[in-house]
């Protein structure tokens, strides 16, 4: 049996990235390895490229399948592992291959590493609130509530039996919220957890790809969010955590993106996702002494549906977004 199975998915991504994904998984993969790339249904031009790069490694398994998002295709590559772990990689991204020196003596089932964010010049460490070491899911959870590690799928050794056994794969049905919704699952099966405070996996941010997610189906996302929404506020609850405000602050910022997409690019149902919208306001009691200067005015322009503003302010983000994106390539 291999050690680990790295599990590649790309669709449409540019070559060059795709390549340096997998440059850097070659330095890892010993032969207790496996690489497993799936082309999640890329367009023709991509799919050449892709079939051309992969014949240059000999240790590459390639294969296709109709598109239906990261969460299908990585479910995908965990029915063809044959790896004893499972380690998820998005293609334009790339793993540090050092990390992996060291888990020979791994026995969890499920091994949690750091993961370094790159934006340009600048680049963040994403780490545990917790010493390295032995613990259990009830000591981590909690920090499923902030934007961090416990937050993303990648970066995170999995037993592959325990997967299997416990039913644990990615839901197809989301194209947002896909990471926490799937790491929520294994956390609540109470796995045993080992934490290992070195830099596995290099997350390269790309300023638009919640952008994309949300021209795909606004209305879509808009769900995926609020049924993220609402298991964060449960996690919180259970937790007896105090972070109530931060939770509703991230859901009025998504929310707000959501609606202004919808209608900077005249999406058929905006006033149907604005009437979702302004129901989840009503219900939940979002307080103007809990919100900073634009947060404020985002709420009152969506209580107002003032469509200009809205649309005025996402404009401006989405410029802002491109300009990074652009100066961090």
């Amino acid at each position: 049996m291999k050690e680990i199975s790295f599990i590649v998915t790309a669709y449409n991504k540019p070559i060059h990235m795709v390549k340096r994904c997998l440059d850097s998984i070659i330095k890892a993969n010993k032969n207790d390895s496996e690489i497993i790339f799936i082309n999640d249904g890329s367009q023709e031009s991509y799919t050449k490229m892709y079939k051309r790069l992969v014949a240059t490694y000999s240790t590459v398994n390639y294969f296709e399948k109709e598109n239906g998002g990261v969460s299908s295709a990585r479910n995908y590559g965990l029915k063809k592992a044959v790896g004893r772990y499972v380690y998820f990689v998005d293609a334009d991204d790339a793993i540090d291959s050092s990390a992996f020196n060291i888990i020979n003596d791994c026995t969890q089932e499920l091994v949690i590493f750091d993961v370094q964010m790159n934006m340009g010049n600048d680049s963040e460490i994403f780490r545990l609130n917790n010493k390295p070491g032995i613990m259990k899911s009830k000591d981590i959870i909690s920090q499923t509530l902030k934007n961090g590690l416990l937050n993303w799928a990648i970066g995170k050794l999995y037993l592959k039996k325990y997967l299997l056994k416990n039913n644990l794969f990615f839901d197809n049905g989301k194209i947002s919220g896909e990471d926490f919704d799937f790491v929520v699952k294994v956390l609540k099966s109470s796995p045993s957890i080992k934490y290992i405070n070195k830099v596995s996996y290099i997350y390269y941010y790309q300023a638009n790809t919640n952008l994309a997610r949300i021209k795909e189906n606004p209305k879509r996302v808009l769900g995926n969010t609020i049924d993220l929404f609402k298991k964060r506020l449960n996690i919180n609850y259970e937790c007896d955590g105090n972070l109530e405000s931060h939770i509703k602050l991230d859901f009025l910022n998504s929310i707000f993106e959501i609606y202004g997409v919808s209608l900077i690019y005249k999406y058929s149902a905006s006033d149907e996702i604005y009437d979702i919208i302004l129901n989840y306001i009503r219900i939940y009691n979002f307080k103007k002494n809990e919100l900073g200067k634009v947060s404020i005015f985002k709420l009152i322009s969506l209580k107002n549906n003032n469509k200009l503003q809205i649309k005025w302010y996402t404009r401006l983000r989405i410029y802002l977004s491109k300009f990074k994106l652009k100066k961090f390539k």
